[in-house]
């Protein structure tokens, strides 16, 4: 199976919103990276080389601020404890297991992953008591109470005329007894209800146990041998086996888009604590694409050619290579998903033959906003007003002036008009916004003159240490014609 979608999709999701600087990222993550024909970052002249070590740098490149390193050693006990979450893909079960036991034994969130052809699983092990702290993402929900009676969810209460002691008291759990109505603890000791009071619904943390590996495989092995004779499988799928066996060999990217998908949201669920994971193996097969007539198929039209669609010819045969070879496809949009569908496109060999062609129009031009959900654009794809940047790029601004004076917010707008020509609209540094145009006038007079590191301190409460060397700063701008451009970001030296 490919891991390079699980991990395309884990580098644009961007880092992990409680890292910070001075600490390790919140949620580090290990993926092996296996020999696969629809890896692809790898290109012809990367044949012979590490697959980890040719794919870091096309990873690395989608997003500058998730950190992305190789590792080409065993996988020994010391080294996993190093992450919080680990990924497997096709890796043989003796290695599931005893990496398995070691993650599940260290409090190490693991994901299995793996497809054979059409079929696909996923196995999720987060440990014997993962947190989860959102299982479904919504809002939580309120209503007006209409009448409390004495006689799943939790609910809180307010504003409660009469029954007093419901206000202010800690998550009930309710009965939910029919779409309007349910039923809490006993209120028999509680005051008389009068009138009026507004419930909302608590999300209540929730902790949830996975079992390892190990322990689901005797599970499994022991359940159809204690299963009632109705329900015990005294034969197996013939037909289903032998179309297992049939197309195992083979590598389809479209199932590895899909199976590494489905992964890389596990990922963020062992990460964030948000959404309810697998519970806990996921089985998936796409048998259904398989032409009915099987006497087509021949073990000649099946063979590999030693080209890289030789994971596709295994499971649909050479004859639909050719067909697929042929097309002439026009694709109107290359936007989130058109980038999908032109890489699947390119991997299953679309338009590739004689005749074949793929024409693609999309009258948008790209921008920052684009990168983190379309994988083929790069920083450099974007137009900056009448300059070319590359990733790269950036404005080097030396904030302790010749006097030894520090630049002010003034100085430093002064600087970008009259070295770069242009007109700063907006300005932050991290979370904190510095400078905007829609600044009220007297604030804006306050902060001129003063220096940019006393700015950042009071808008940000946060002290500047001593070690730190430099500020990254980003801009919005216009151009001399009023028109917003795009501009790499800052390193405002500061010693």
């Amino acid at each position: 199976m490919s891991t390079l979608p699980l991990l395309k999709k884990r580098c644009m999701s961007g880092p992990d919103p409680k890292a910070s600087s001075d600490c390790p990222s919140a949620c580090s993550v290990m993926f092996k990276v296996p020999s696969e024909p629809t890896n692809f970052c790898l290109r012809e002249e990367d044949i012979g080389k590490n697959r980890a070590e040719a794919s870091q740098p096309h990873l690395a490149e989608l997003n500058s601020y998730v950190p992305v390193t190789t590792y080409t050693g065993a996988l020994v006990d010391d080294f996993l404890s190093g992450f919080q979450v680990v990924v497997l893909t096709d890796s043989p079960l003796e290695d599931q297991l005893r990496v398995g036991e070691v993650c599940h034994s260290r409090g190490i969130k693991l994901v299995v992953a793996d497809t054979r052809g059409l079929f696909g699983q996923l196995f999720c092990d987060f440990g014997e008591e993962m947190i989860l702290t959102d299982s479904n993402g919504e809002q939580p929900l309120s209503a007006m109470i209409s009448m409390v009676t004495k006689s799943g969810d939790f609910v809180s209460f307010m504003e409660v005329q009469g029954m007093n002691e419901l206000n202010g008291i800690s998550p009930l759990e309710i009965e939910v007894l029919g779409p309007y109505t349910f039923s809490i603890c006993d209120t028999s000791n509680f005051s008389d209800y009068v009138c009026g009071g507004v419930v909302s619904q608590i999300k209540v943390t929730k902790e949830i146990s996975f079992e390892d590996a190990t322990e689901l495989v005797t599970l499994a092995q022991a359940v159809n041998a204690r299963a009632l004779p109705a329900v015990q499988q005294k034969s197996l799928d013939e037909d289903l086996i032998r179309k297992l066996a049939y197309v195992a060999a083979g590598d389809l990217a479209l199932i590895n888009s899909f199976i590494g998908g489905v992964a890389a949201q596990e990922v963020m669920k062992a990460c964030s604590g948000k959404f309810m994971p697998v519970m806990q193996w996921l089985y998936f097969d796409a048998i259904e694409c398989l032409p009915e007539d099987q006497e087509a198929f021949t073990e000649d039209t099946c063979l590999p050619c030693q080209n890289r669609y030789d994971g596709q010819v295994a499971v649909f045969g050479s004859g639909l290579q050719e067909k697929l070879g042929k097309q002439r496809y026009f694709l109107v949009g290359v936007g989130a998903v058109g980038c999908e569908l032109l890489k699947n496109f390119a991997m299953i060999g679309l338009g590739c033959g004689e005749g074949g062609a793929v024409t693609i129009t999309d009258m948008d031009t790209i921008e920052k906003s684009n990168l983190n959900r379309q994988f083929l654009f790069r920083p450099w794809d974007i137009r900056y007003y009448n300059q070319q940047w590359t990733l790269w790029d950036r404005f080097e601004v030396q904030g302790l002036q010749p006097n030894g004076e520090e630049m002010t917010l003034k100085q430093f707008l002064d600087y970008f008009k009259t070295e770069h020509k242009l007109e700063i609209t907006m300005l932050c540094q991290g979370r904190s916004m510095l400078y905007s145009f829609f600044m009220t006038a007297s604030k804006l007079k306050e902060q001129l003159d003063q220096p940019m590191t006393a700015i950042v301190r009071r808008v940000s409460k946060q002290k500047l240490g001593h070690h730190i060397q430099a500020l990254v700063l980003e801009l919005c701008c216009n151009d001399e014609s009023g028109e917003g451009v795009e501009v790499p970001y800052v390193r405002y030296t500061i010693r």
